[in-house]
């Protein structure tokens, strides 16, 4: 039975899903699932399933009451077809999602863990880059191995996210497999040492800044969306193709209380 934890695209768990059912019943179809959500047609099922549009609000609460989510459950697949909507798709930021759902099998392989890949993918946008280990140690500021340099650009090019004359793709770094979340902490520790190393540079090169606030506890989720719709736009705005720089944005929202 598919696990909704597992998935960075929703559409792709309903997908599972129907598999599942089909798997296990003959009888099993879009139209006999649509009846059972209580919608109108079935092409509006098939059409979300096939990725043609997005789930409206109706049709969310459809899916959430017919799979019996758990409160938490309910908010992880929420998100899912919000985030889905608003990032066409990428799951560089789907995947800071699992929180401590999610799979024991070790990832560490995965170059969605390694903030080193994201680093290559972007300085390939560069007007100057070259795919070559001394051009990226020198511009990089955190000290790295030519070893993981070189392992990097060779993954990337089997992953399809470079070419093999390392120009940049359309295709985004996303998991291979269902997502280890003591893995997505090792990642967010690594960024977190990535700002420690920042701290000498120029105050005019970047921004390190920070509010204490009280909240309460029923817009903490308001607060989750607001800075992931921040996170979003600031990305689509700020972006440069090619560009000068490549910048690392990490935000932080946590209790200092308990």
């Amino acid at each position: 039975m598919p696990n909704i934890y597992d998935f960075q695209d929703y559409r792709d768990f309903l997908k599972a899903w129907f598999d599942y059912k089909k798997s296990n019943s003959d009888y099993w179809s879009y139209g006999l699932w649509a009846r059972k959500l209580g919608l109108k047609t079935t092409s509006a099922l098939t059409m979300v399933i096939k990725k043609d549009r997005h789930a409206g609000p109706k049709m969310v609460d459809k899916f959430i009451s017919y799979f019996e989510l758990g409160l938490d459950a309910e908010t992880y697949f929420k998100e899912l077809v919000r985030l889905n909507k608003v990032t066409k798709n990428d799951p560089k930021l789907l995947v800071m999602l699992t929180g401590n759902q999610g799979s024991s099998q070790s990832t560490k392989g995965d170059l969605v863990f390694q903030w080193l890949a994201f680093a290559i993918r972007e300085m390939s946008h560069l007007e100057d880059f070259k795919p070559e280990w001394d051009y990226i140690l020198n511009r990089l500021r955190p000290h790295v191995e030519i070893p993981q340099v070189q392992l990097l650009l060779e993954k990337l090019v089997q992953r399809g996210i470079l070419t093999s004359d390392y120009k940049v793709t359309n295709k985004v770094i996303a998991p291979e497999g269902e997502v280890n979340p003591t893995e997505v902490k090792n990642y967010h520790h690594s960024i977190m040492e990535l700002a420690k190393e920042a701290l000498p540079i120029s105050p005019t090169k970047r921004i390190f800044t920070s509010s204490t606030i009280s909240i309460a506890s029923k817009d903490i989720e308001k607060a989750q969306k607001m800075i992931r719709d921040f996170q979003v736009e600031f990305g689509k705005k700020m972006e440069a193709k090619p560009g000068d720089d490549v910048y690392l944005f990490n935000m932080q929202f946590f209790p200092l209380t308990k």
